[in-house]
């Protein structure tokens, strides 16, 4: 939890995940955001490192797949 965020979870956008807790959170939780418990279709990462944040759309895949 002490690394930057850099994930979003997509529709709710909330803007909450490094990529390991989006790991661990796939592995054990499912596809939910973890702030609002709404299904994630899909991880937006954001680059915030310069003046224009650039984005970059990661599907995220079914958590029916995992049984």
């Amino acid at each position: 939890m002490s690394s930057p965020r850099t994930l979003a979870a997509s529709p709710c956008m909330h803007f909450c995940l490094c990529p390991t807790c989006a790991s661990a959170l796939f592995e054990s939780y499912g596809s939910k955001c973890p702030v609002c418990r709404e299904s994630i279709n899909e991880l937006v990462q954001i680059d915030l490192s310069d003046k224009q944040s650039k984005q970059r759309r990661i599907i995220v895949p079914d958590s029916s797949d995992n049984t």
